[in-house]
């Protein structure tokens, strides 16, 4: 996926090599075939922890700015992929941002900013179009949006739980549970999918 994602980018970056339409065609038709076989049906990534999806997903998210920059049409295949992995991701950050170190693998970090990497995500694919429901905190001064020149989404944050709500992602093995604390976001992320050998949980 992140060699795809290159290969897009780099082609596309500079198109008077000799190879550059074969590396971004290529990039594409890998993209087209590997992120919907990174994210299942319900988004949750195969084997993958959510930090390191997150890295993942922000370099399509460029490589998809990049093309859609050089007139380009993303496939739609792709596009429905990012948008699942994007929305697992931002259930998993809730309210609270940081993405909790659930997995083998510890958080990965992705460009810094004050934005939560899952909030960025989920807010490309509503403001690309990719997906409905609320944005996530933040989105007007997200500076990743900036950067690839996204507007930010309309809409208001969708309001923290007042009793207990769950998330269950059944194909990667992964459940959500989030609620207000003496008004404190509190978060329970359990993970028993292929990301790890044993079950975790992260308070």
């Amino acid at each position: 996926m992140v060699y795809g994602a290159g290969l897009v980018i780099g082609g596309f970056t500079f198109p008077d090599l000799p190879d550059a339409r074969t590396a971004w065609s290529e990039g594409l038709a890998s993209l087209r075939f590997d992120l919907p076989r990174a994210f299942a049906g319900d988004g949750s990534a195969f084997g993958a922890p959510p930090a390191v999806a997150a890295e993942a997903l922000w370099t399509v998210a460029v490589a998809r700015a990049v093309a859609r920059a050089a007139g380009a049409a993303f496939p739609s295949d792709a596009d429905a992929a990012f948008a699942r992995g994007a929305r697992w991701l931002e259930r998993i950050a809730g309210e609270i941002g940081p993405l909790p170190p659930v997995g083998d693998a510890p958080p990965a970090p992705v460009l810094e900013a004050e934005a939560p990497i899952a909030w960025s995500l989920w807010n490309l694919a509503r403001a690309w179009g990719l997906a409905d429901g609320e944005p996530a905190p933040g989105a007007d001064a997200d500076p990743r949006l900036a950067w690839l020149g996204v507007r930010a989404p309309g809409g208001t944050p969708e309001p923290a739980p007042k009793t207990w709500a769950m998330w269950q992602f059944r194909e990667g093995g992964d459940a959500v549970a989030a609620m207000r604390v003496k008004n404190r976001p509190s978060r329970v992320v359990a993970s028993f999918g292929p990301a790890s050998e044993i079950g975790r949980a992260h308070v």
